[in-house]
């Protein structure tokens, strides 16, 4: 009876939709992490530091705390997006949304 019990509340948890099923990033392999990292220090060390330690204009990345995400999809509209008011650019150097979810994996 607890199997059975386990199993259907395991399965009314899944996501029913695609709109949840949107919200994982679909690139969170170690091999996109590193893509992720090259990325990163190629756009985004020059305010954020190298290793994203923080820099200049930049806050420190490496906590896994942010000021305007909480989630991942979050953090991909910040990056995507950029922050109004402050010097956080939109990654308009993006090739697709494969290069954004990478940088989310880095982070």
């Amino acid at each position: 009876l607890c199997r059975g019990a386990t199993l259907i509340c395991a399965v009314a948890a899944l996501p029913t939709d695609a709109a949840a099923q949107d919200d994982v990033n679909p690139f969170a392999t170690a091999m996109d992490a590193r893509a992720g990292e090259a990325l990163f220090d190629r756009h985004c060390s020059r305010c954020h530091g190298l290793g994203a330690a923080g820099g200049e204009t930049g806050p420190d990345l490496t906590t896994g705390r942010f000021r305007n995400a909480s989630t991942d999809v979050g953090l991909f509209a910040v990056i995507s997006r950029g922050v109004s008011g402050t010097e956080m650019p939109p990654f308009r150097r993006a090739r697709s949304d494969q290069d954004v979810w990478q940088l989310v994996s880095y982070l």
